[in-house]
């Protein structure tokens, strides 16, 4: 595990990792990295946080272990609480990356509208999940351990594109202001949205 951005093996998991990283760096404004940006399900180790630029990073996890200089770490469980520990409007940016597909549907919601809660004003989610139809793929190459089979097996549900907006669009987000699209040949989904 220590030189796995994950929990767990896979041959690719660091490869994917960085890729996810690069989609999201590459969705985040300039001007919004003068502010503060959060990272949900920050993981075993922050490492979208370690490699991009910004004036503060604070990452969220139920297992986050790792200490990493300028980056606060806030060890908790998402599907266990009942708002996300900060005040109203304080991000610039909330990430969350490979991590919806771990949380429960009726804890997704919930968690979606504190996203929105402590986004400023003009603030951008962005988030990235596997495809909904991956979930046979993702699990034959967890047991060949291409991937983290210790990640893989806590997915709850996947979604489609469509599925996603809907959840944000219920989460208080307007549809006007989200983008959406694909990467790692479809594979996985980004949505950027606009508070």
């Amino acid at each position: 595990m220590k030189n796995s951005f994950t929990r767990g093996t896979g041959l690719i998991e660091n490869l994917l990792a960085k890729l996810r990283a690069k989609k999201a760096d590459s969705l985040i404004p300039e001007e919004k990295r003068k502010g503060i940006i959060l990272d949900i399900g920050c993981g075993y180790f922050p490492f979208f946080l370690s490699m991009i630029k910004f004036r503060k990073k604070i990452g969220i996890d139920k297992i986050t272990k790792n200490r990493v200089k300028d980056i606060e770490l806030i060890k908790t469980d998402l599907e266990k609480i009942r708002y996300l520990p900060f005040k109203e409007e304080k991000f610039d940016v909330v990430t969350s990356l490979a991590v919806f597909e771990h949380i429960e549907r009726d804890k997704l919601l919930k968690i979606i509208k504190e996203i929105k809660r402590i986004l400023k004003k003009g603030g951008i989610l962005i988030l990235s999940t596997p495809n909904f139809w991956t979930d046979f793929i993702l699990k034959f190459l967890s047991n060949l351990k291409i991937l983290s089979y210790e990640e893989i097996k806590e997915h709850k549900k996947l979604f489609s594109k469509k599925k996603l907006i809907e959840l944000l669009i219920k989460g208080g987000f307007e549809r006007k202001k989200i983008k959406s699209g694909f990467f790692e040949f479809g594979l996985n989904i980004w949505i950027r949205a606009e508070k």
